[in-house]
């Protein structure tokens, strides 16, 4: 990760999709946090769904993660998904056109 920034660090922004990222603690001062809301009884239809499905390892990474709740207060954007693609796709262009904005 370190390094990828390091290659990045003169471009107007790095995104980064860190699984357990407030969990782990590698925010830092500044960094800009956006949370993607989704209903559980989506995210666990979608997760059943795959080839790779494990009860276990899901329970495991559950007790690991913060409630979707503090997550929520410690982000600075939220974004809404229903598993829907083109929505979605929108959602993130347009706050992508806002941080930009804000930072210039």
């Amino acid at each position: 990760m370190n390094l990828f920034i390091k290659k990045n660090k003169k471009k107007r922004a790095i995104v980064l999709d860190i699984p357990l990222y407030l969990e782990n603690r590698l925010n830092k001062k500044g960094d800009i946090i956006i949370y993607v809301d989704a209903k559980q009884n989506l995210i666990n239809k979608r997760l059943r769904e795959r080839s790779n499905y494990n009860k276990k390892l899901l329970k495991k990474f559950k007790k690991i993660q913060l409630k979707s709740n503090l997550k929520k207060k410690k982000s600075n954007y939220k974004i809404a998904n229903n598993f829907n693609s083109r929505v979605l796709k929108i959602a993130v262009n347009n706050l992508k056109f806002k941080i930009l904005r804000i930072n210039d």
